[in-house]
């Protein structure tokens, strides 16, 4: 998702610049995805291209969208609202409401986004009912709305399986209705597309529509196929297909809830409930001993590495960056290992030997006391490209 929403707030703040005679302004209202994407990544950019725009960001680490239309219900005043000016000095305000800001700050609010489902919320879904929620606070201040999509054929799936109303509805069916609330799609079509790469962006809107097709031929290729070649489209429209039949979601989803029941009899700590394409471990849980300091959720992953090959991602310490004023680590948030599954590749023996592994290193968890420093990180999203040594 980070990547999606930097992508396109880039094209926005690019486009609007060129023309603009005044300093551009934007507001993000959001979580920790919130906080990297704007106060770290796109402030970067920006500072690289000598840019003129004003950011805010008003954020409460972790908040699912859930939240944010509760707070907006209650006008709850939870929120940390920062404000970056030209010069990239910070002024920082507490207790602030989500109403407040939306009506002091309608004009720097560009759309909203939704990820449905939220990888780094541990693959948890978003309700039809909050959809049309937030559908709502949109039109309210006229406001667009985004869903970065790369899971929502997973998202469709709990909807009818928890949702009142939807059992006897198709996958189909209920996407079409998810996707009714949308003025705007991106897509990495590698998950729920189920090809080897390529995705696309979708809209209602000519201008947007317009907007993203400057970009499109001098970075991507041309309109009709961007990057991608004809055999990875056909390829696409085939999975997008076959993806969304019951049998197939569910399918895939039962296997990462088979390996989270593995992990259950071995009294193994992850995030519950289970998402649909991850199961997230506590490694601050798994590994105690380990200081926050010296990246328990990291130290896990090489552990499970050597202990059977099996290579995980951290979604954590690493993954948060650095304070953008302070330029220390983060340690706010969960430090969790994801075991992501890919589809149509695995058997229930191979997440045997998944759990089996990480019980092996679960078992003998005393005995790992150190973990890793950073020797050298980019400036920008370090967690790609980060090395580390082992102390």
């Amino acid at each position: 998702m980070k990547k999606t929403f930097l992508a396109l707030v880039a094209i926005l703040v690019l486009g609007l610049t060129s023309w603009a005679a005044e300093p551009v302004k934007i507001l993000a209202i959001g979580n920790s995805f919130s906080e990297d994407a704007m106060e770290e990544h796109l402030s970067g950019l920006i500072r690289a291209e000598g840019l003129d725009v004003i950011l805010c960001n008003m954020y409460i680490g972790g908040c699912s969208s859930e939240r944010h239309v509760n707070n907006l219900r209650g006008n709850k005043p939870e929120y940390r609202y920062r404000k970056f000016d030209v010069e990239g000095k910070m002024t920082e305000v507490y207790g602030y409401t989500l109403e407040k800001v939306l009506a002091e700050n309608a004009d720097k609010v560009p759309f909203i986004i939704v990820t449905i489902t939220n990888n780094t919320a541990g693959g948890q879904p978003v309700s039809m009912q909050n959809l049309r929620e937030v559908r709502a606070i949109a039109d309210k201040y006229g406001k667009r709305v985004i869903f970065d999509s790369a899971r929502f054929v997973e998202n469709a799936y709990f909807i009818r399986t928890r949702e009142e109303g939807y059992a006897d509805k198709t996958i189909k069916e209920i996407c079409k209705e998810m996707f009714s609330y949308a003025d705007g799609m991106t897509m990495s079509s590698k998950k729920d597309g189920l090809v080897n790469m390529g995705g696309f962006i979708a809209t209602r809107h000519e201008d947007w529509y317009e907007g993203a097709k400057r970009f499109c031929i001098p970075f991507e290729g041309f309109l009709t196929y961007g990057g991608m070649n004809g055999r990875d489209m056909a390829a696409l429209a085939v999975g997008l297909d076959e993806n969304t039949e019951l049998e197939t979601i569910e399918t895939r989803i039962k296997q990462v809830q088979y390996l989270a029941a593995k992990l259950d009899e071995y009294g193994i700590p992850y995030q519950r409930p289970v998402g649909g394409h991850a199961l997230f471990v506590d490694a601050d849980k798994v590994l105690s001993n380990i200081p926050k300091e010296e990246f328990p959720a990291q130290t896990l992953a090489i552990e499970l590495y050597l202990e059977a090959g099996v290579r995980g991602c951290e979604i954590g310490y690493i993954l948060a960056d650095r304070d953008p004023v302070t330029r220390e680590n983060r340690f706010g948030g969960l430090d969790l290992l994801r075991l992501c599954i890919a589809r149509r590749v695995y058997t229930n023996n191979h997440m045997d030997v998944i759990a089996a592994a990480l019980k092996n290193v679960y078992d003998r968890r005393h005995e790992i006391t150190r973990g890793v420093k950073i020797v050298w990180e980019t400036e920008l999203m370090r967690h790609f490209t980060v090395k580390l040594e082992r102390l």
